[in-house]
């Protein structure tokens, strides 16, 4: 045996640190990717019943406000007889 390839790393070595390199860049191009598609990343109500709870949390805009109708005005309550 050469005393030379007890200093040469093995083939499953190299084979390892090829995956982490390729990992690592992949982890990369994921993060440079979602940077560019952040609105992917937002929470969203998952079912009909969530949506309405949140949709009724929402600030009211003009809009809905201009659409809502006047209150009522109160009706006086008769005087208690005695």
């Amino acid at each position: 045996m050469n005393p030379l390839d007890r200093d040469r790393p093995s083939s499953l070595h190299s084979f390892k640190a090829t995956l982490a390199i390729l990992a690592v860049a992949l982890a990369g191009v994921a993060l440079l990717f979602g940077l560019g598609r952040a609105n992917w990343f937002h929470l969203r109500p998952a079912s009909g019943t969530a949506a309405a709870m949140w949709h009724a949390t929402a600030p009211a805009t003009a809009p809905m406000l201009a659409s809502a109708a006047p209150p009522r005005p109160a009706t006086p309550t008769p005087a208690p007889t005695r």
